[in-house]
């Protein structure tokens, strides 16, 4: 089959964000079954444009076997250090100090959204959620916070981190798919971290905007 056209093809990623991201935001599937949807409309779409092919379905599996293994060691880690800071205090004395900071809750929560964004520049995302969450969650329901809502800021924040000169994650993914200089691609994703750096301050600000589909 002929490989489809610049138009042709433009419905189709669109199409599977669409159907991947709406399935699971209006509860018609779980997390879990939307991903499963993802790959079997990845699979039609492949079919349809005449790329389906062994090598290609074996290749695809090793690259998913990989990158499970090594996010399962990574979950596997965190969880040894975080059993670890539990049963030696440190969890809840960090978990208390928050607490008892003579600050508004506000100013905690930015705290707490710069962490991240520092830590992001060094770790991914699953790393650093795995290594803070247990003692920094229980001071954020403890301030009053809905944990949806920190889930949703958590997200934004790990974005700005990845992106985030000189280190972030994402940046050197960008420069391996472009072959553009690091230098240019800190440039080029100055905009993105203003728009997300708003999108942050907004939920701070108006907590309810990460709520709209709860």
């Amino acid at each position: 089959a002929a490989t489809p056209g610049p138009v042709g093809a433009a419905w189709q990623i669109p199409a599977a964000i669409a159907v991947v991201i709406g399935g699971f935001i209006s509860n018609l599937v779980t997390p879990m079954e939307a991903a499963a949807l993802g790959a079997v409309l990845a699979l039609f779409i492949n079919a349809m444009n005449g790329e389906l092919s062994r090598a290609m379905l074996r290749a695809a599996a090793r690259r998913t076997s990989v990158t499970t293994a090594m996010i399962l060691l990574i979950v596997l880690g965190a969880q040894m250090v975080s059993a670890t800071l539990a049963f030696q205090g440190f969890t809840r004395a960090v978990s208390l100090f928050i607490q008892d900071l003579p600050i508004p809750a506000l100013g905690i929560l930015l705290m707490i959204a710069l962490l991240y964004i520092g830590l992001g520049m060094l770790f991914d995302g699953l790393s650093m959620m795995m290594l803070t969450l247990p003692f920094l969650f229980p001071a954020v329901r403890a301030l009053g916070q809905d944990p949806l809502w920190f889930g949703v800021v958590l997200v934004v924040c790990v974005q700005i981190a990845e992106l985030s000169p000189p280190v972030g994650v994402n940046l050197f993914v960008a420069q391996q798919l472009t072959g553009e200089r690091i230098e240019e691609i800190w440039w080029g994703v100055l905009p993105y971290i203003v728009v997300l750096a708003g999108v942050l301050l907004l939920l701070l600000l108006f907590p309810q905007l990460g709520l709209f589909f709860k």
